[in-house]
């Protein structure tokens, strides 16, 4: 895993969704990485992305918390792809 694959999946572990305890949260998120990573350049994609993660592979339902759950987290990851573009 490189850097920015640890500093995605670091900031979907802090957000925890599944709310897993802190000993496994790095291992439960790490799956996701490479999806979210496909992604990192396209916002809309990228919210519409973990969207799906969230409600289709981990089972949430969807609701307005979660959606602006996702929109932050998006704003966190999309602003480290555009860094990594510097």
């Amino acid at each position: 895993m490189d850097n920015i694959d640890r500093i995605i999946n670091d900031i979907i572990a802090q957000w925890n969704p599944l709310d897993v305890p802190c000993a496994i949260q790095n291992q439960e998120y790490e799956q996701y990485v490479p999806l979210i990573k496909n992604n990192i350049d396209n916002k809309s994609s990228l919210e519409l992305c973990i969207e799906e993660i969230t409600c289709t592979n981990m089972g949430l339902e969807s609701s307005i918390s979660l959606k602006t759950d996702i929109e932050k987290i998006c704003d966190k990851i999309y602003e480290l792809g555009q860094k990594q573009k510097m």
